[in-house]
């Protein structure tokens, strides 16, 4: 084979991916917002933060087979949404981010650093079942 037919080594993909991902209020039923974004879109969305109350839109890293938002119905999840609960800074999670050498937005939520939680007495007893359960 000489240099003219050789094949050229495979270049990189620079096409942008998508992601998709849904959008909603978390008391909607019925969930059809559903977008294709780049990563930076995403980013941006992510990070334009308006201070209020907790009932705002939320984004869900997912579509669904239908219209309701229920973890059996998820047919794509494009990217890893995580959420630390155990008090961690904002400083913590992105040096143990950067060790791992992902890319990532880190941002807070409403009950960020919070130092009470108020829950239903339901909900924090059927909590405590499943807690207790070794299976």
């Amino acid at each position: 084979m000489n240099a003219w037919t050789q094949a050229a080594p495979e270049a990189p993909d620079m096409t942008p991916r998508t992601i998709t991902c849904t959008f909603g209020h978390y008391t909607d039923t019925v969930w059809t917002d559903r977008r294709k974004l780049i990563w930076e879109s995403l980013a941006a969305i992510l990070t334009d933060h308006r201070v209020g109350s907790k009932d705002g839109t939320c984004i869900v890293p997912a579509t669904f087979t239908g219209t309701r938002r229920h973890k059996n119905d998820a047919a794509r999840i494009d990217v890893v949404v995580l959420d630390s609960d155990a008090g961690f800074t904002l400083e913590e999670i992105h040096s143990a981010l950067t060790r791992q050498g992902w890319t990532a937005v880190i941002s807070s939520t409403h009950s960020h650093l919070t130092t009470r939680t108020l829950a239903r007495r339901g909900s924090w007893d059927k909590f405590l079942l499943t807690a207790a359960d070794p299976n």
